[in-house]
């Protein structure tokens, strides 16, 4: 029976290993079945001996912000997968953190019971993250627990920011990749609606 099943497998593990060009999570290989590991390990170990491959520790970020949107997040970490919708309860979506470009309002979590955050989790490669943390200027790196689609309990990190006014709006063009990233992800229709009703300023540069 092992051997009538290997052509399934092996033509899956090639299509894998050809789509991975020089990087392999770690995250992944967990998620494979026993059988597909057994397959698919020896020919990671040998490409990764040869320098073909690099196996790279992976993490949870948490997007809530203008990052749920793909090409933006990728644009500044090409690492960057979009593995699942995840859920911050207790939490309050908020546009009171201080821009360190224009002094408008960007996203930020404050605690608010009852309520919850929902945003896009990621797989990030390790070694992106300190790029990430520049880019996030203004805000802080914080180790969190959210739920996903089934309730469970997963670790992540996210940013939030103490530099906070607020009477801030976001600009508009700000809240559209919000928007577009919540639609993007299938995040839930009220959610997108409620993004929808924020109040919003005049974006001070119309091309970003």
């Amino acid at each position: 029976m092992m051997e009538r099943n290997r052509p399934r497998i092996r033509p899956r593990i090639l299509e894998w290993l050809a789509s991975h060009k020089g990087m392999i999570s770690l995250r992944e290989l967990q998620s494979a079945t026993g059988e597909e590991l057994s397959a698919l390990l020896p020919s990671v170990l040998d490409r990764a001996f040869k320098g073909e491959f690099l196996i790279s520790k992976s993490k949870l970020y948490f997007a809530y912000d203008s990052n749920m949107k793909r090409e933006r997040i990728t644009n500044r970490v090409p690492s960057a997968k979009p593995v699942g919708i995840g859920k911050l309860p207790d939490k309050k979506l908020a546009f009171n953190k201080i821009s360190t470009k224009d002094g408008t309002g960007k996203t930020n979590i404050i605690t608010d019971k009852g309520s919850a955050v929902l945003g896009v989790l990621f797989e990030i490669d390790e070694s992106e993250i300190v790029n990430l943390d520049k880019i996030e200027g203004g805000y802080e790196r914080q180790n969190i627990t959210v739920l996903d689609n089934d309730g469970k309990p997963i670790s992540a990190f996210t940013y939030v920011s103490t530099k906070i006014n607020d009477a801030l709006k976001p600009h508009d063009t700000y809240l559209n990749y919000l928007i577009q990233g919540a639609e993007d992800n299938g995040l839930p229709q009220d959610y997108i609606d409620n993004l929808k009703k924020i109040e919003t300023v005049p974006d001070p540069e119309k091309q970003r």
